[in-house]
């Protein structure tokens, strides 16, 4: 195990293969991705990793709603989660979901059991 950062209000520790982010205190812990500029605020992607090289599988994106492309100044916001179809290319990775805070839109049908 590994600490890579401790204060008073918690620690961040590397275990194993497991990331963890502790607060100490009665807030809980926020993992911020911030960016200057550009529609992508940030994204969490989940990778299989064969022969040394990442395919990213998942992506999970924060971005600016892309309705005020042109007000780079705009905190309109949308959420989107991408899947890849089976490729190792860009454009294999599908959008599935995008929300933002008027509507949820499914670009693939949905199935309720």
């Amino acid at each position: 195990m590994a600490t890579i950062a401790e204060t008073e209000w918690g620690y961040v520790v590397f275990d194993s293969n497991e990331l963890s982010v502790v607060s100490t205190v009665a807030d809980p812990p926020k993992v911020r991705l911030a960016s200057a500029g550009g529609l992508s605020l940030g994204a969490f992607s989940f990778n299989r990793l064969l022969n040394g090289r990442q395919y990213e599988m998942v992506l999970f994106q924060g971005k600016q709603d892309e309705r005020t492309r042109e007000n780079p100044h705009s905190l309109a916001a949308e959420f989107t989660i991408h899947m890849n179809r089976g490729g190792e290319q860009d454009a294999d990775m599908v959008r599935i979901l995008e929300a933002r805070h008027d509507g949820i839109r499914f670009d693939v049908p949905v199935t309720f059991v």
